[in-house]
């Protein structure tokens, strides 16, 4: 869900790890100014489609092999965001002169991949902080907002607790740094399923070449 390149990526990989989908931006803007120098405006004038006639807009790329990341308990694709343009699709494409240029991925493939991880994330202390972090963006994003709101307001209104503000803020300023690193470290932990997800299709393609 966080890449760039959803397109390029599925036209090239074999498999595709990560959240349930990518961001799902799939249209084309210009910028055009306007006139006596009041800034300029954006229009969006196109729209990407896949060779199979889907488009990659507002859905993004879906992931072959699911991998929970520490975005999953944020609002944070095209589809959230305010007027974005739904899916359309078009006819697929058909080509004579590209019918068996490619091996097709056999779609047992990502069942296999996506159980072996499963196995592996199950008995991981730190994807079990992951799921419990996500668990918790989600259900107290909106809370911990208002009751921060109600917390500035009131030590604003008592003068008497000015020094324990300080602290607080000075606590508030450190809480991003750790923060921070927390995130680095998990997101790592995330990093490196993919490769172990990687080496397995390595091995299942080999699996599949040998009995050939």
């Amino acid at each position: 869900r966080d890449s760039g390149g959803a397109r390029s990526k599925r036209t090239v990989a074999p498999v595709i790890v990560g959240g349930p989908s990518t961001f799902g931006k799939g249209t084309v803007q210009a910028v055009l100014p306007l006139p006596a120098e009041l800034g300029a405006m954006k229009i969006t004038t196109g729209m990407f489609f896949l060779p199979n006639g889907q488009t990659t807009q507002f859905q993004g790329v879906k992931a072959d092999v699911g991998v929970k990341s520490l975005m999953a308990g944020f609002d944070t694709g095209e589809a959230d965001l305010e007027y974005a343009l739904v899916p359309q699709s078009v006819e697929a494409f058909s080509s004579k002169d590209a019918a068996g240029r490619w091996i097709p991925v056999d779609p047992s493939w990502f069942t296999r991949l996506q159980t072996r991880s499963n196995t592996r994330v199950k008995g991981d202390e730190s994807f079990r902080e992951i799921s419990e972090a996500v668990e918790e963006a989600t259900r107290d994003r909106e809370t911990l907002k208002v009751s921060e709101i109600v917390a500035k307001d009131a030590e604003d209104e008592d003068a008497e607790a000015k020094p324990k503000k300080a602290e607080t803020e000075a606590e508030e300023d450190a809480a991003p740094s750790a923060d921070r690193d927390r995130f680095e470290r998990l997101h790592e932990v995330f990093t490196d399923e993919g490769v172990n997800v990687l080496v397995d299709a390595i091995n299942v393609s080999k699996a599949r070449t040998a009995r050939k």
